[in-house]
């Protein structure tokens, strides 16, 4: 009984110690899906996993169509399922400065003029060498859940 008490307590310790390296570079919603802050980690998870990357390009405190879509389809069952697949990335250009994530925004502004960004939300669908397989701006109201799992079926279909 000592020895399982103790391998327990090592493996909580170890998944502990692991996401608390992690933890500034990485959050994890409600649903359990593990979206990455730091693009250059996701990068290099995508490429270890040969997972393709979605990046989600979003003002979270300011823009009301990137907060009905993480509200109205990222938390839904039929993005949770495909968001298995993929090494999630969220790009945030807050207004409130106290959420602003100073050591990224280098990062976040030349992802954003290089996969040319200009609105929010914009999703954006890479293989796991880093082109374009598929990209999809706003929130379409009702037509939302339709046009971004079509968009992301399509695209894993494309790579598949």
């Amino acid at each position: 009984m000592k020895f399982f008490t103790t391998l327990v307590f090592s493996v909580f310790l170890l998944c502990n110690l692991h996401a608390q390296k992690e933890g500034k570079h990485v959050k994890t919603d409600s649903h359990n899906l593990r979206w990455y802050l730091d693009y250059q980690k996701a990068k290099k998870v995508s490429t270890e996993l040969e997972k393709p990357m979605l990046l989600f390009f979003t003002g979270s405190d300011w823009c009301g169509a990137c907060i009905e879509l993480e509200k109205n389809y990222f938390s839904k069952s039929a993005f949770i399922k495909l968001a298995e697949k993929f090494v999630l990335v969220e790009l945030d250009f807050p207004r409130n400065e106290k959420i602003l994530r100073k050591d990224y925004i280098d990062d976040y502004m030349m992802l954003r003029k290089k996969y040319n960004a200009k609105g929010f939300p914009t999703v954006i669908l890479l293989d796991d060498l880093g082109n374009v397989i598929g990209r999809v701006s706003g929130y379409r109201g009702k037509n939302t859940k339709r046009i971004y799992t079509n968009l992301i079926k399509a695209a894993l279909e494309a790579i598949l």
